[in-house]
């Protein structure tokens, strides 16, 4: 009886241009937050999504949740202060 009914679903909030925005930005900066994201959104396109419909974009473009850290710079420099460093570790 109600399986043959069409479903209205609600409309998504984020189409393919606020998505690919958002796929830009983690490409550039995969450092940035959600909530970063979120306000950008909201002063470019004046829409206000949850940081966790962020997340959710960014999961499904492929993105992981973790950005690498960034590894110390270590040259003739300051090589010697370094190998101190891990020495003591």
């Amino acid at each position: 009886m109600f399986e043959d009914r069409n479903r209205s679903q609600r409309s998504p909030k984020l189409n393919n241009l606020h998505q690919r925005n958002i796929n830009g930005k983690v490409q550039d900066s995969p450092r940035i937050s959600a909530p970063q994201i979120a306000a950008d959104l909201k002063a470019d396109y004046s829409i206000e999504v949850t940081p966790q419909t962020e997340r959710t974009v960014i999961t499904k473009s492929g993105y992981n949740g973790r950005a690498a850290s960034k590894k110390p710079c270590i040259n003739l420099c300051n090589g010697e202060s370094a190998s101190s460093l891990q020495r003591s570790i």
